[in-house]
């Protein structure tokens, strides 16, 4: 089927001429249009446009002296084909063969010189003006009870002749100079309405798909469009019947005869929150009106939206994964499963660990294994920021609270952290006026920015950590106990490296990655230290130790002597009593303390040389200790479980 945009104009000619219709005939055969010839239709007000115009015709060219009043009921949908001196003259000339007294009746508004006329066909003209057909109709009557009248007029005139048997009627035909003229006219007309249907049905289009409600309201307080959504938010159906008990509510009548617009007014409709927008739209005299309504909870969507592309440009996102925690201890593993129970969930989670053994790791792996994966992941260190900035930071400010307050005002965390995660690192030093803030954020789920009055709603999960155990804070009165309860309603505790010794060769294969080095620049000697040392900064003071023994290293393959130097300095940053080595002075580390280590070991991997050397002091150890396991794991500062784990392990 053919584009409706695509096809031909259809233009109608309406007149009281069926000849007419001859004239049209040579026009007709044109590939861009196409021409029909219709009577007009004088008992109806506009001469039976409107019903052709129904028929689906672009526009309709009428030859009438009553073209004015069709013009005025449709605008450009009409054209009238023009009636030229010419056309007139050369009817007056046929006239006055039969008689040089010529009845000539004129629309009110028509134009014509009569004298011009009467002197150039020698004829005496007597005008007859009418303003409607009921006017024409009577002044004929009176004109025409005489004998021999000739009468140049219209269809209508026409018609009352007839009834008079010693009248004579002339038409006045157009040429085809002005019907051709007319009809270049209506090709235009055609165009330019086309288009503009073109337009209009695209932006229809647009507004059938829009979820926002669109209608136009004219100045009659007529819908004249409304698009699927405003029917769903109205509860109307196809028709906009119905749409009048809504015109208080939202306000058209005000907007219409004011001309001012109502923005942003929340309304109830059917039990749905709405915001609306009621614009006025200036026609040529008055006032219709645009109302744009939009569900509330559309809006929270969008703003959901905007915070997560705002978190993206300030990096809010997660990067460690479960399966990037390395290690194969019993420790990580039970850690591992935890972390993905806990991921189902939604409760706060608590994560307790020495400083270096990866808290803010296990805090991103829980939130990229849980359903908020796709939100941000937004992490603050507590103790990192001063009492005086806390509050401004967590819950945000408004501009002007306070000397230096960015213009505008600022989210804080918890509105940046919306649908995703909240890391609270080193929770144990938040201010305890800041805890009451936090803990009634957590329980409504609400708050307010600093120097605001604005609820603002916020959707996060809250993953805190701590290297002090809050529970001793709370029994020393300086971390509120319903706080402390409401965070650790799930508990993690990250294990110390020196319980998970095993697990440093994995961990160090980033390590010899990054620097492109082999495992064999680690010696035996080396992995005794490694092994022997109860690491109170834990993998992060590993990396340290190794990074910059394999920078210095540069291109020798390995440096016992240079490691041992790296290995003192870093352990007088420490404290030297025996929790800050193995709590045990007999296995403090030292190259004279440390037994050789058989060189076939040498060919062994770095996890074979650990576990020996492991098991050879764990040995040694307990027969320090006369047999008794549990005072030879509290010196060795491991736990029972770790020493007899180590003293069963395989050789």
């Amino acid at each position: 089927m053919k584009n409706s945009m695509q096809s031909p104009y259809k233009i109608a000619v309406l007149s009281y001429l069926e000849e007419l219709e001859k004239i049209i005939h040579s026009f007709a055969f044109k590939r861009e249009y196409q021409l029909d010839f219709f009577l007009i239709q004088y008992g109806k007000k506009d001469l039976g446009t409107q019903d052709l115009l129904d028929r689906g015709y672009d526009v309709v060219l009428i030859h009438s002296a009553f073209a004015r009043i069709a013009v005025e009921s449709h605008a450009y949908s009409v054209i009238p084909i023009p009636k030229t001196d010419t056309d007139v003259i050369r009817v007056l000339l046929n006239a006055r063969k039969f008689s040089s007294k010529i009845l000539m009746p004129l629309e009110q508004t028509e134009d014509l010189d009569i004298k011009l006329f009467e002197k150039l066909c020698d004829v005496e003209i007597t005008v007859l003006r009418y303003a409607s057909i009921e006017e024409l109709q009577k002044k004929l009557l009176v004109a025409l009870k005489g004998e021999g009248n000739v009468v140049v007029g219209g269809g209508f005139s026409e018609k009352m002749v007839m009834q008079f048997k010693n009248s004579t009627h002339f038409p006045v035909t157009p040429n085809t100079s002005s019907f051709n003229a007319a009809l270049k006219h209506a090709q235009i007309v055609c165009r330019a309405k086309r288009n503009a249907q073109r337009k209009l049905e695209e932006l229809i289009s647009i507004f059938k798909v829009f979820e926002d409600g669109i209608l136009y309201i004219n100045e009659f307080y007529e819908c004249v469009y409304m698009n699927n959504s405003a029917r769903i938010f109205l509860n109307l159906k196809a028709s906009a019947n119905g749409i009048e008990k809504y015109h208080e509510l939202l306000k058209i009548k005000k907007v219409i005869t004011s001309g001012e617009p109502q923005k942003e007014n929340i309304i109830t409709i059917n039990k749905r929150k709405l915001i609306s927008n009621i614009l006025p739209v200036s026609t040529s005299k008055n006032f219709g009106a645009v109302v744009i309504l939009r569900d509330i909870h559309s809006l929270h969507d969008f703003t959901i939206r905007l915070r997560a592309s705002e978190q993206k440009v300030h990096g809010f996102n997660a990067h460690v994964s479960v399966d990037d925690i390395k290690g194969q201890s019993a420790e990580i593993i039970k850690l591992k499963k935890m972390i993905n129970t806990y991921a189902s969930h939604d409760s706060p989670v608590l994560i307790h660990g020495e400083t270096g053994t990866g808290k803010d790791m296990a805090a991103q792996a829980i939130h990229l294994s849980s359903k908020r994966h796709s939100g941000p992941f937004v992490a603050i260190n507590c103790a990192s920021l001063p009492d005086t900035l806390l509050e401004s930071e967590l819950f945000g400010y408004e501009e002007g609270s306070f000397t230096g307050a960015r213009k505008g005002g600022k989210a804080g965390y918890f509105e940046m952290a919306h649908t995703g995660t909240l890391f609270l690192d080193e929770i144990g030093d938040l201010d305890y006026n800041a805890q009451l803030r936090l803990l009634r954020v957590l329980e409504s789920k609400e708050l307010i920015r600093v120097g605001g009055n604005q609820v603002i709603s916020v959707d996060v999960r809250i993953i805190s950590a701590s290297h002090r155990k809050l529970s001793n804070l709370v029994q020393n009165k300086t971390f509120r106990s319903d706080l402390f309860y409401r965070l650790a309603v799930l508990r993690l505790s990250i294990p110390p490296l020196r319980d998970r010794i095993d697990d440093i060769p994995l961990l160090l294969e980033d390590v010899f990655s990054n620097y492109k080095k082999k495992s064999d620049c680690i010696t035996p000697k080396i992995t005794k230290m490694l092994a022997n040392y109860s690491w109170p900064g834990n993998v992060r003071e590993l990396y340290s130790l190794l990074e910059s023994y394999l920078i210095l290293l540069e291109d020798d393959n390995c440096d016992e002597q240079l490691f041992m130097n790296l290995f003192m300095e870093r352990m007088k940053d420490v404290e030297t009593d025996a929790s800050c080595l193995t709590k045990n002075k007999h296995t403090a580390i030292s190259l004279k303390q440390t037994p050789d280590i058989p060189e076939s070991s040498t060919s062994r991997d770095l996890k074979t040389q650990i576990d020996h050397a492991r098991r050879e002091i764990a040995q040694k150890a307990v027969a320090e200790h006369s047999g008794n396991k549990r005072l030879a794991a509290k010196a060795l500062g491991v736990s029972y479980n770790t020493l007899w784990r180590i003293l069963t392990q395989e050789k």
